[in-house]
């Protein structure tokens, strides 16, 4: 599989991880397609007391998802992001998309806020965890 994409060190938050562009990417492309793992709000009861807390997402109003592969559990939050995301629902799968073209090694980012039920900057401590 030849990815788009590859991780390095985060040039947006110093000391972590992030998504890089393996090549220019146009807007608009599908940077990756992530399987997700859909839970119920309850289970997420106890995947809050886990690491797992950092990387789950609000699935639909009655579920959350820990969606798996790079894009969905190792890109950096910006509120100026290059990548959106949307909802497969039928395929329980994430897609992102570039929205506007990336230079060769831009570090990809997208906003943790997309597709919250709040507007209101989420949890300070998923901005600072470290992947």
């Amino acid at each position: 599989m030849n990815l788009a994409i590859y991780v390095s060190n985060s040039k947006v938050l110093r000391g972590i991880r992030g998504v890089f562009a393996a090549r220019n990417i146009k807007n608009g492309e599908v940077l990756e397609e992530c399987p997700v793992i859909v839970f119920s709000k309850k289970e997420l009861e106890h995947i809050e007391k886990t690491i797992f807390n950092h990387y789950e997402y609000e699935w639909d109003e009655t579920n959350d998802g820990l969606v798996l592969g790079y894009l969905g559990s190792l890109s950096n939050h910006s509120f100026a992001q290059n990548v959106e995301f949307s909802r497969d629902f039928k395929n329980k799968i994430m897609i992102y998309r570039a929205v506007r073209d990336i230079k060769k090694d831009e570090e990809i980012t997208i906003n943790y806020n997309q597709g919250c039920s709040s507007d209101e900057l989420l949890d300070a401590g998923y901005l600072d965890y470290q992947h």
